[in-house]
Formats: C-alpha cells, sequence, structure tokens
C-alpha cells in the first residue's frame, strides 16, 4: 500500500471548507496511507486563532499517522540543506517535510509544487490539479 506525506498546503485548503482540499485527502485515503510530519502538525496548530478551532484540527489530525522528527530525518535534511538550501532558497521547514518523506519512503502530496519540486529524492503529486 502507498504511503503519502500529506503538506501543510493541503490541509489548510481542507480547514478552510474548500472542495479542492476535501477532494485531495479524499481521493489520496483511497490510494493509500495518509501521513503527516510533526513540523505541518505543528504549523497548523500556529495557525489556530481560537479553541475552537484547534479542536477541529485535533480531530482532522487523529485521521493521519503522524511522523516524529528523528535523529535520521534530520540527518536528511541536513543532506538537502546542502544540494538545495542555498541553490533554491529553501526553508528548514520545507527540509523537513521533504526529508520525512525520503526516510519514510512516502510520496508528498502538496500544493507548493515550487517548494519540493527541485528535490530529485522525492516523488512529489501536485494536489492542485
Amino acid at each position: 500500500m502507498d504511503k503519502f506525506l500529506v503538506d501543510t498546503s493541503v490541509i489548510i485548503e481542507f480547514l478552510r471548507g474548500y472542495s479542492k482540499g476535501i477532494q485531495i485527502l479524499d481521493s489520496f485515503r483511497e490510494k493509500g496511507i495518509l501521513m503527516i510530519s510533526v513540523i505541518t502538525s505543528a504549523e497548523l496548530y500556529f495557525g489556530c486563532r481560537n479553541e475552537w478551532e484547534e479542536k477541529e484540527l485535533e480531530l482532522l489530525l487523529d485521521t493521519f499517522i503522524e511522523i516524529p522528527l528523528k535523529r535520521q530525518i534530520l540527518s536528511m535534511a541536513n543532506k538537502l540543506n546542502k544540494e538545495y538550501g542555498k541553490r533554491y532558497n529553501c526553508d528548514l521547514i520545507d527540509m523537513l517535510i521533504a526529508a520525512t518523506a525520503i526516510v519514510e519512503k512516502a510520496k508528498l502530496v502538496t500544493l507548493n509544487l515550487k517548494h519540493f519540486n527541485m528535490i530529485e529524492e522525492i516523488e512529489v503529486y501536485n494536489a492542485s490539479k
């Protein structure tokens, strides 16, 4: 069964109630296992404006397998940063998410291709199509 690491951009679309976000999650849930990085969870929590939004987020996050940061992911993120970071102006968060996909052997589902498309080591699904 395929594993899909879902990027923050897709989950934000879902939480905003946009049909695109709902369709993306539903279609990939049918294809395999949905995972998120703990980094994505952190980004989403930081975006909550009140307790109600936080509770809604927690209900959604419970439907994913959350991948914690571990040394192997940090090491891979460091390698990616050396290869792509400065050349493509990549930030730490994107490198950690990409590294998580690589280490977990998952395909990355995102609406932000420009953040990940240059990284040859991962298979990126353009969720905007």
